[in-house]
């Protein structure tokens, strides 16, 4: 069934033809809404031109003013030149930065300098997004030099307090792949947001140095004893103008789809970011074309819809104007990050589900694909098989266009393939050297299986699944106590928004989190209905229900028992176990309602009492500070400040709001499935949004 397909695909999906496609779109300068985002946007559709492939530029408006459900457009931007020259009180002049030698040097979307130049101080502000930090340094047409957030940076310095412009050393730390002066020589990528800019010479220009010029600047600039001087000239414009989309469709017998996905944008090289997703994902659409038309693989019962898009901004403006279709469409993926060579990057090649709060069966056909592609190399004996490269498959985290089509308000189950972490991410250094064609393959024919698949279920196929998605749940329900009781032992080492586990909470825990993943899994299993209808799959569907409430009884039983043998080994009498595994596991509707230790009264009556429901599909988008009214400005940063560690819940909360639940039940879901519970949170989150106007709330009474 899947290894007919696979092998068809293995035999045609060259490696090497995609990463060529990865180094020719790394050498485009591909920014949102810029003229060398549209020169990759035409390579694509030329690349596709002698497939025989209906292929076609969507354009949309880059201008202030129009909006995309919650995402806000913003104007074209194009950069001619950028250009930093240091001029030391001793020795001879440095150029810092060159746009000609890295693109990445200058901050994405800076504003300009008179067309002759600039020359003036460079001054050292450190922590410069901290107001604070200003009290004693005069930046008055001077340039600053620090490292922080750019736009709060870029705010405080040249809108308030006069600054020409800025210059940062920031690198990212990912331990224990990266840290900063791991790749001392490498400039990261740095971009400020605004939605429009009439004055670019006021808006202030910015450029980025590596971590090691970094230290260097900040020596001399302590130790020097005459002022530092710079010499900048930027040549940049902001414009009205547009935003591209590369769609291009294989037709089915039906009017149903399923797409696949990948982001085109991000500063030259961006070589795995993200130009190894769309070359991949151009082999893909080649690969598929020519086997079905050629008869090698029979037109699949629905159609197969390939974008390349601009990250986030593409997506959400596709779907906003495309919101007749999107009933249609099945399944989806996303494929960022996926051609990492992995010695090299220290990456680990990943299948990231779709967040629970959308019933879905796509993570489980992915997840079936992958496993068929990892029989690489064999043990002396023969006996078994296993891959030559790093895998793994993880819970939804985000961070790209997959978290669109999975919102509940879209209803689109769309798994992510991804490489990470990635030494080299948002760097210089992310060049195609660091690509590897084998990689790619694994990939592209990942994808492109799971595509023809989904295109062509019909009831045998969908039993299939229903089969390995009960095969699934046993895994991920054993991993999920394994999780829960390592945190007891102290083996699980916290992770940021999480904290190690308590005794006396791990039980309500480990019922709420177990209920959870049962109850979530039987509606995805529910969902292959979306395929087809069927007798057959109707058995197949109940059958697999069983199988999944069968094993959540028996690992609770293991988990209840093995926590009373925790218990017991450290309590006065150890012998003692009585009861340990006689509990049933709880209703989950009891436990959602139930407060979690410690949370005051008060706050869950509030929780209790405010039912929230979002605006606009989709997930809420806000860049920075962009389209916050001036007198929420100072509310919406605090916010900020204040749960800055617990940002990654800020989508979670979005999705589980759906006019029904309210905020205690909102906080529990996110709690069942992340493990982090921050019921304050929640409640600050909605009644600020809805301040903004991205969320209603009705009070119940």
């Amino acid at each position: 069934m899947l290894d007919k397909i696979i092998d068809e695909i293995k035999g045609e999906f060259s490696g090497i033809v995609a990463k060529r496609h990865v180094e020719q779109i790394s050498s485009f300068h591909r920014i949102q809404a810029s003229p060398g985002f549209r020169q990759a946007a035409h390579y694509v559709r030329s690349s596709l031109a002698g497939t025989g492939l209906e292929a076609q530029i969507l354009q949309y408006p880059a201008k202030k003013g129009p909006s995309f459900w919650s995402e806000r457009s913003f104007m074209e931007w194009d950069v001619e030149e950028a250009l930093l020259v240091l001029y030391p009180p001793e020795g001879k002049p440095e150029r810092l930065c060159s746009f000609r030698e890295n693109p990445v040097s200058v901050i994405q979307r800076s504003g300009a300098t008179p067309p002759e130049g600039i020359r003036c101080q460079l001054v050292y502000v450190e922590k410069a997004d901290d107001p604070s930090s200003y009290e004693s340094t005069d930046v008055r047409g001077k340039v600053v030099f620090s490292s922080g957030d750019p736009n709060k940076i870029r705010q405080l310095a040249v809108e308030e307090r006069g600054a020409v412009g800025i210059v940062l050393d920031n690198m990212n730390e990912f331990p224990p792949v990266r840290h900063r002066m791991d790749i001392a020589d490498a400039v990261q990528y740095v971009s400020f947001w605004p939605e429009e800019v009439t004055d670019p010479l006021g808006f202030g220009f910015g450029f980025v140095v590596s971590p090691k010029k970094g230290e260097d600047l900040r020596k001399l600039l302590k130790s020097a004893k005459a002022p530092v001087e710079v010499f900048a000239r930027v040549r940049t414009r902001f414009y009205e103008g547009t935003i591209e989309v590369v769609e291009a469709f294989i037709p089915g017998n039906t009017g149903d789809e399923v797409v696949a996905t990948a982001h085109l944008c991000h500063p030259s090289p961006g070589a795995n970011d993200n130009a190894s997703g769309a070359g991949a994902l151009i082999e893909v659409a080649a690969v598929l074309q020519h086997l079905i038309s050629s008869g090698k693989l029979p037109r699949p019962v629905r159609g197969i819809r390939f974008l390349w898009v601009p990250e986030m901004t593409g997506t959400y403006a596709y779907l906003a104007t495309n919101e007749e279709k999107i009933h249609r469409v099945k399944a989806a993926i996303n494929l960022d990050m996926v051609g990492e060579n992995q010695e090299l990057c220290g990456s680990v090649l990943t299948i990231e589900r779709p967040p629970r709060a959308a019933a879905t069966f796509a993570g489980d056909v992915a997840w079936s694909v992958m496993k068929r592609l990892t029989f690489e190399a064999q043990n002396l004996a023969g006996t078994a098989s296993y891959p030559l490269f790093r895998w793994a498959v993880s819970p939804f985290s985000g961070g790209s266009d997959h978290y669109i089509w999975s919102d509940p308000s879209v209803g689109v189950g769309c798994p992510m393939l991804i490489q990470w972490p990635d030494k080299f991410y948002h760097t210089s250094q992310d060049t195609p050297d660091k690509v590897d064609p084998h990689m790619l393959h694994v990939v592209g024919v990942a994808a492109a299986a799971y595509l023809y698949f989904l295109a062509s279920a019909g009831p045998v196929q969908c039993s299939f699944v229903a089969r390995e998605m009960a095969a699934h749940y046993h895994h991920e329900a054993n991993e999920l106590v394994e999780e829960i009781l390592r945190a007891v032992t102290g083996k699980n080492a916290p992770v940021p928004g999480k904290e190690e586990i308590p005794p006396e909470k791990t039980r309500r825990l480990l019922a709420l989190r177990l209920a959870f993943i049962r109850e979530r899994k039987i509606l995805d299993v529910e969902s292959l209905r979306k395929l087809c209808a069927s007798p057959g799959l109707e058995r197949h569907i109940r059958e697999a229900k069983e199988e999944i409430r069968r094993t959540t009884e028996s690992v609770w039983t293991r988990g209840v028992s093995t926590l009373g043998l925790l218990e017991a080994a450290n309590a006065e009498n150890p012998d003692d176990q009585s009861g340990a595994a006689e509990e049933a596991l709880p209703n989950l509707e009891e436990l959602l309602d139930a407060p979690a230790s410690g949370e005051l009264p008060e706050l869950v009556s509030e929780a209790r009492s405010i039912i929230p429901e979002r605006v606009f599909r989709g997930p809420v988008s806000i860049r920075g500070s962009s389209g916050i009214p001036r007198e929420l400005l100072a509310e919406w940063e605090s916010f900020n400040r204040k749960w800055e560690k617990h940002r990654r819940l800020f989508p979670y909360i979005g999705y589980w709001s759906d006019g029904k639940r309210n905020a205690l039940h909102v906080s529990a879901l996110i709690e069942a499935e992340t493990g982090c519970r921050e019921t304050q949170l929640v409640v600050d989150y909605v009644k600020l949004m809805e301040k903004l106007g991205y969320f209603r709330i009705r009070r119940s009474t």
